[in-house]
């Protein structure tokens, strides 16, 4: 099962370096974005935690915009055109959604006849003060369910 997972978006200490790092490479941006995501930060060992690290490792990992940030608050607006595009390129079996952010804009997102039979799955961002760990559990629980259906067909 091919799994595409949405996050808010990275944040480094000196964005411009990764920014350019990630423009000379595009065509390992997923892979970037995953390697980045678990080198120790508190939302790469939430989705550790919850989902397993061979999962993680599987999944391919995204944000809702290409933008970078240069502090943990950074936030910018979801980039509906560079998620669609990340969907069609990828072509998942299922989508997750990591935070208010990411569900609020595959919800929508999903409202498009092309992207509405992909299911999506839910979850609070790995890194939220409250119920995130139970959340990303609950989420965990229900990919492992729509896996069980799959191997099922």
């Amino acid at each position: 099962m091919k799994i595409l997972a949405f996050l808010q978006n990275q944040w480094f200490k000196q964005p411009e370096r990764v920014k350019a790092i990630m423009d000379r490479n595009p065509e390992r941006r997923n892979q970037l974005i995953g390697t980045y995501l678990f080198m120790g930060c508190l939302t790469g060992q939430r989705l550790t935690a919850a989902l397993g690290e061979s999962l993680c490792d599987e999944i391919i990992w995204e944000e809702c915009s290409p933008e970078i940030g240069g502090k943990s608050s950074s936030a910018f607006p979801a980039d509906h055109a560079h998620m669609k595009e990340a969907i069609r390129r990828h072509k998942p079996d299922v989508i997750l959604a990591f935070g208010k952010l990411a569900s609020v804009a595959i919800d929508y997102i999903r409202l498009n006849p092309e992207f509405v039979s992909i299911p999506a799955i839910h979850g609070p961002h790995p890194a939220a003060r409250a119920g995130a760990v139970e959340g990303l559990a609950q989420a965990a629980k229900a990919l492992n369910e729509l896996a069980q259906g799959e191997g099922r067909k």
